[in-house]
């Protein structure tokens, strides 16, 4: 058998330190794992596949962006933090429910997904100051 070898574009961008989170750690990493999971498989699925991963440091917030190249599927992303609602195919799309009920969880913790220039894109933001 013959193996594909498959390139992936990616880039992490870092600006600065980050001593302490004002939520869960556990939550946190769930969270991104999720993201980072769900990216992973969509942009193998395209002809160039691109992960971009920023984690920038603001005075009164940080802001997590994971974004990713996808084939559009014709699933409004709105509907994929529901459960069940999946790109994969039966029996998956708990993930982005999860992820959702985490937020939740966080009255200064918000999510904003868009798609820009052909990337779904991911941006979560945590207040530094617990509302």
């Amino acid at each position: 058998m013959g193996s594909v070898a498959i390139f992936c574009a990616y880039s992490i961008e870092v600006t600065d330190e980050v001593i302490s989170l004002p939520m869960n750690t556990l939550d946190l990493c769930r969270i991104a794992g999720i993201f980072l999971d769900n990216a992973i498989e969509a942009t193998l699925e395209t002809a160039y596949p691109s992960i971009r991963f920023a984690l920038i440091n603001l005075d009164a917030e940080y802001i997590f962006i994971i974004s990713n190249t996808f084939l559009d599927k014709g699933i409004p992303y709105a509907t994929l933090a529901k459960p069940n609602v999946s790109t994969k195919g039966h029996n998956r799309g708990i993930g982005l429910y999860n992820a959702h009920e985490i937020i939740s969880k966080y009255n200064h913790v918000f999510l904003d997904t868009e798609i820009q220039d052909k990337y779904f894109v991911q941006r979560l933001q945590v207040s530094k100051k617990n509302i």
